[in-house]
């Protein structure tokens, strides 16, 4: 009982802490995944118009993050994701390119699919709806197959983009 107190306090004064400290910087890092939460919560409950609002915030305090922490690959991730979920693919392709780019620069693990695997998802998806196959192919190539039925829908909808490029050509 003593050990939960105390794990409940220690957790109540990190968080109050990073609001403070967040609040103090004047960043919206706290608002910014409280949004995107709250925005994938509405989509999953069939509330789109709800949704789209709370992407939009996310997607206003994510701007000022990436502004003020321009190496945070998190916040280009998460921007990108609510670019993508408003429509905007070239937004959220340039955003999610900005991340990897982000990450290949820190000397990150070459390997970013395995830390990130979201990112080749949406922006294959991104480039999917641009109607830029060829790097919805390359992109979708680097999925990991740890994610799951994704893994399996990404790979289908990958075969028969390959069967268009190759119907394309002949």
């Amino acid at each position: 009982m003593r050990r939960i107190t105390s794990l409940m306090v220690i957790t109540f004064a990190l968080l109050f802490g990073m609001t403070a400290m967040s609040h103090a910087w004047g960043l919206p890092k706290l608002e910014f995944h409280r949004d995107i939460n709250r925005a994938l919560q509405k989509e999953r409950w069939n509330h789109p118009e709800e949704a789209r609002e709370y992407w939009q915030k996310a997607l206003e305090s994510g701007e000022e993050l990436m502004q003020a922490v321009p190496n945070k690959t998190e916040y280009f991730i998460g921007s990108a994701r609510c670019s993508y979920a408003l429509g905007d693919y070239a937004r959220a392709t340039t955003l999610y390119n900005l991340a990897l780019q982000i990450q290949a620069d820190k000397g990150g693990d070459p390997n970013l699919a395995k830390h990130y695997p979201w990112i080749y998802v949406y922006l294959g998806l991104s480039y999917a709806k641009l109607g830029d196959t060829a790097n919805a192919i390359e992109t979708w190539e680097q999925v990991p197959s740890s994610i799951g039925t994704t893994y399996r829908t990404i790979h289908i909808q990958l075969a028969k983009f390959k069967k268009q490029q190759i119907a394309e050509v002949k």
